[in-house]
């Protein structure tokens, strides 16, 4: 393997897991009564075969996706006509979801586990994990397509970009 084939493949590993940690750090603010979008994406050229919402410590899941449809029954009845896909098809990835009229009790942590297919010759079966908090406030805040969302982790995700692109300038050199 050459030192550049080397590079790719450790820019392309970081760059996965800094996305990783960008979903992980999500946060939507919304006011009440207001709809959230919770974002969750899958990797593109990917079938979705399965997604699941959930609240950490419940029975039950806010969206159960199989098959090709929710299924209501193993839905958690506060969510029940207020969950939907905000892509019905899913395309490019988009597991996101909208939740409608948002109360107080619906602050907190949503996990959006995915399981994928990937398509073409070195497919493989995938499930990926993300967590998005939902900050319900009274204060009126800018919107951007069901809240304004956070990304905290920009700083110490860039640090080792950084650091890599540096190494990688040397080596070129």
């Amino acid at each position: 393997m050459t030192s550049v084939s080397i590079a790719v493949t450790v820019l392309w590993n970081v760059l996965t897991f800094s996305r990783g940690i960008f979903q992980d750090l999500d946060e939507v603010i919304v006011k009440p009564g207001d709809d959230a979008l919770l974002g969750c994406h899958a990797p593109p050229n990917t079938a979705i075969t399965g997604l699941i919402w959930s609240r950490p410590g419940a029975d039950l899941y806010v969206l159960f996706y199989r098959d090709g449809r929710a299924l209501q029954h193993y839905q958690l009845q506060p969510y029940q006509g207020r969950v939907d896909l905000s892509d019905p098809t899913m395309a490019n990835g988009d597991a996101s979801v909208i939740v409608r009229n948002v109360s107080a009790d619906d602050a907190g942590a949503y996990e959006c586990t995915v399981r994928t297919e990937t398509t073409g010759r070195r497919g493989r079966d995938m499930e990926l994990r993300s967590v998005v908090r939902l900050k319900v406030e009274d204060t009126p805040s800018p919107t951007n397509g069901g809240g304004r969302v956070v990304e905290g982790a920009s700083l110490c995700c860039m640090l080792p970009l950084l650091v890599l692109l540096s190494l990688c300038s040397k080596t070129f050199r």
